[in-house]
């Protein structure tokens, strides 16, 4: 499939695949998942990937909508951004909300990350070490003193949301 590519396409295909940093990965892991990973790449409509090990060694490529037959404790994903310029403007055919990769725009476009523990305890690791400290006040800090959104939300609203959080 690779050969009837054209340079562009083969290049992002080759930046996804070197992408990829899942334990136990090997460039040989990757077998059949050209056409997978080429629909996220050339295709608007396809705006998240997937990847994970298998507990027996296979590497899994996915588009949002697969199913999955496991529940990977640890996987990596992709995700296209839209593009701030084009977003709101309408063509033709209606409100143009992305525009095609390129490996000139691929790390600007590609957020990715890696979700590993399961995806509760990441998510809990993510609000508790990065998104509610800002929000708790120490010993004597107003609201007012603190950085990030608590220092523009209301005393009343910053406690509900910390309540709410702490469920």
């Amino acid at each position: 499939m690779e050969d009837s590519l054209s340079s562009e396409t083969h290049a992002m295909l080759q930046w996804l695949k070197s992408a990829i940093r899942l334990p136990q990965f090997k460039s040989e892991s990757w077998q059949d998942h050209d056409g997978v990973a080429l629909r996220f790449l050339t295709h608007p409509d396809s705006k998240l990937l997937l990847a994970y090990m298998t507990a027996e060694g296979d590497f899994v490529l996915l588009a949002p909508y697969s199913m999955l037959s496991v529940s990977p404790k640890t996987f990596q994903y992709f995700v296209k951004r839209e593009s701030p310029v084009l977003l709101g403007k309408e063509d033709d055919d209606g409100p143009v909300n992305s525009f095609p990769l390129t490996m000139a725009n691929i790390r600007s476009r590609l957020q990715m990350g890696f979700v590993n523990g399961g995806g509760v305890d990441s998510l809990m690791r993510l609000m508790s070490g990065i998104f509610m400290p800002p929000l708790r006040a120490s010993k004597g800090e107003t609201a007012v003193e603190q950085s990030g959104p608590a220092k523009s939300w209301p005393e009343s609203v910053r406690r509900d949301f910390l309540g709410q959080a702490q469920r």
